[in-house]
């Protein structure tokens, strides 16, 4: 599992930009939040290198 700390992703709900952390793992996606996974977020990550 890979994990990205402090990255900026965009919320298209308020077109606003939010510092985050996300995991990746097996090819999924999950946004991490201060008390673990935040539900109903989702992220789009077009290329990830590491």
């Amino acid at each position: 599992m890979q994990v990205f700390d402090n990255v900026n992703l965009f919320n298209p709900a308020d077109s606003s930009w939010e510092l985050s952390s996300f995991s990746v793992e097996d090819g999924k996606v999950a946004l991490i939040g201060p008390s673990g996974s935040i539900p109903g977020k989702t992220a789009q990550i077009s290329e990830a290198n590491g």
